[in-house]
């Protein structure tokens, strides 16, 4: 028809789009039922991945991210965010803001449960550094993610969190962090020759855990080097087989040396091998060609005294 725009349709008859259209997953916001730390550090570290997506998705959209994202105020569910402004923050719902939810779940899952102090040694020991990952930059991140884990589950972020040292308080915080990295790695030789090095000559790992990170990636890479090589030098020399003294030396391109053949005694040594040939003076009894224990018409006795004789 006149003035209307002329489409393409494909073979369904459905009209091709010039623009692609965007396809974007569905982005659920994560909710609080609990008003506990183990499961108010799982909702903050949930909500930190679901906030970085929506951003994500609002750069390509030119959406705005506030009216997007769900407010934390509606992830929680209706009975604790009650008890939470009411009993907690003492205020009304309505005036209770993400801000204030927020800083309040910062204050519970930074203090340790009920104010119990537990045992840093024990509670560490689970931490252990993944030796079969060959990646030493990946081995030596799981360990530090893990070591992190530990420290949001049992609420010690406040005392053994990642940070910049600010004052004293944060000095002694990075220092207790950098001693308890250092305690549990793996091998051991690994941990000596780390304990060495922070000790005289990097002292700055003690109180840095970023120069701790890098002093621990750079020696274990260069120990995985050395173990591999020596795991490879093992197994070439297990596979080469010997060499005896005629194929050493075809191998550097020298005739093989004849090895002297033992001279047979005479009377005939029970080691001696291969026919041997008859005494030139004959047998010792009869004359004959042949040796005297040979001897056809010696008797028993002529021949133990030829024995005796010689």
């Amino acid at each position: 028809m006149p003035g209307m725009v002329d489409y393409e349709y494909d073979a369904e008859g459905d009209v091709r789009m010039t623009v692609p259209q965007p396809i974007f997953e569905v982005v659920a916001a994560p909710e609080l039922a609990v008003w506990s730390q183990a499961a108010i550090t799982t909702f903050i570290r949930e909500r930190r991945q679901y906030e970085a997506k929506i951003a994500e998705r609002c750069s390509t959209t030119g959406e705005v991210q506030e009216t997007v994202a769900r407010s934390i105020r509606t992830s929680l569910k209706p009975r604790v965010l009650e008890h939470v402004t009411h009993y907690i923050l003492k205020k009304e719902v309505e005036s209770v803001t993400d801000a204030m939810l927020l800083a309040e779940m910062k204050r519970k899952v930074g203090g340790m449960v009920n104010d119990r102090v537990p045992d840093v040694s024990r509670l560490f020991a689970e931490l252990k550094m993944d030796l079969e990952e060959v990646d030493v930059e990946a081995r030596i991140a799981k360990y530090f993610m893990g070591f992190d884990r530990l420290v949001e589950d049992n609420g010690l972020t406040g005392m053994l969190g990642r940070g910049p040292a600010v004052g004293e308080a944060g000095r002694q915080r990075l220092k207790m962090r950098c001693k308890l990295l250092l305690t549990h790695v793996t091998p051991e030789i690994l941990k000596v020759d780390l304990t060495r090095l922070v000790e005289l000559t990097h002292r700055e790992a003690k109180v840095d855990d970023l120069a701790l990170h890098d002093l621990m990636i750079e020696r274990a890479t260069r120990q995985q080097q050395y173990y591999l090589m020596q795991n490879e030098m093992k197994q070439s020399s297990s596979l080469r087989p010997k060499e005896d003294g005629g194929a050493a030396a075809k191998a550097h391109g020298r005739p093989a040396k004849q090895l002297p053949k033992p001279s047979s005694i005479q009377g005939g040594g029970r080691g001696a091998a291969g026919p041997r040939k008859p005494p030139r003076d004959g047998c010792l009894v009869c004359k004959g060609p042949h040796w005297a224990r040979d001897c056809p018409t010696a008797t028993a006795e002529q021949k133990a005294n030829v024995e005796k004789m010689l």
